[in-house]
């Protein structure tokens, strides 16, 4: 099954032209049916046909029913709307008995925005502190 869309919420790339370009242009033309959509972020520097090469449809935000997709979370809310949002990459410290602890990324969903994590190698975390009622879902 392949799906029907798929949407990155900005540092696509994170720098210039790089062989990561190549590996994502196999992706799009294997999955040619898929479309392709780009909320761009601070990082997504490449010339505009680069992304047009990619079948990569891009925008500065986009609007899916009661989802406001941006690449970084708005202060100023939409009324009706959800805010969810990459570009912090939220993490959370997992403290051991032994003084041991690891860092791991995870999803954050408060009432008005959620923030998703990064997984690449570059990226890192925004320690969040949870409440009680919040759940990290790793």
């Amino acid at each position: 099954m392949k799906p029907a869309h798929v949407i990155f919420l900005g540092d696509l790339f994170h720098s210039k032209m790089n062989h990561s370009f190549d590996q994502f242009k196999y992706l799009t033309d294997t999955y040619d049916k898929t479309e392709f959509h780009l909320v761009m972020g601070n990082h997504d520097i490449m010339p505009t046909n680069s992304y047009q090469e990619l079948n990569i449809k891009t925008y500065s935000e986009l609007i899916i029913g009661n989802l406001w997709l941006t690449h970084e979370p708005q202060d100023e809310l939409k009324e009706g709307l959800y805010n969810l949002a990459g570009h912090i990459h939220p993490g959370v410290k997992l403290k051991g008995k032994a003084r041991q602890s690891m860092t791991l990324p995870c999803f954050y969903f408060g009432p008005q925005r959620g923030l998703l994590p990064a997984f690449g190698y570059f990226t890192g975390k925004s320690l969040i502190k949870l409440r009680k009622i919040q759940i990290p879902l790793p």
